[in-house]
């Protein structure tokens, strides 16, 4: 496994690129437009909390956008040595990532009272969103 490290906005990542990755697209989606096959590129992962364990929830498939702290990232390219091309996305934040702080919010209830992130500081909270199709 090849492993290196990344600075966002001033906290340190340990990223996770595996040593092997024939068989695995080395580009991003967007080299690879109109094609409908999904999850063929490369998985890495991002120690999103520091802990020294790659979760699930850490990992990555190079074609969707990456999550590293509370930016996002579009992969550009990753090179043979694991070297990866990193962008800044306009994906809006997305992954629950474990003791990160939700992004702000303002939820209208049904009732017309306005919900909002810090309404909730110090407290517990899951937000289960869904909508039918």
């Amino acid at each position: 496994m090849l492993q290196g490290s990344l600075t966002v906005d001033g906290e340190d990542f340990t990223i996770y690129l595996p040593a092997d990755t024939s068989g695995y697209s080395r580009e991003p989606r967007a080299a690879r437009k109109g094609l409908l096959t999904a999850f063929t590129s490369t998985c890495l992962a991002v120690d999103q909390n520091h802990d020294g364990v790659i979760a699930a929830w850490e990992s990555y498939y190079a074609e969707h956008p990456l999550r590293i702290g509370d930016s996002m990232f579009d992969i550009e390219a990753i090179a043979e040595d694991g070297t990866l091309t990193l962008a800044p996305s306009d994906t809006p934040l997305a992954g629950a990532v474990i003791g990160r702080q939700a992004p702000d919010f303002a939820w209208t209830t049904t009732d017309g009272q306005v919900l909002r992130r810090d309404d909730f500081a110090g407290r517990a909270l899951l937000i289960d969103a869904w909508a039918p199709t």
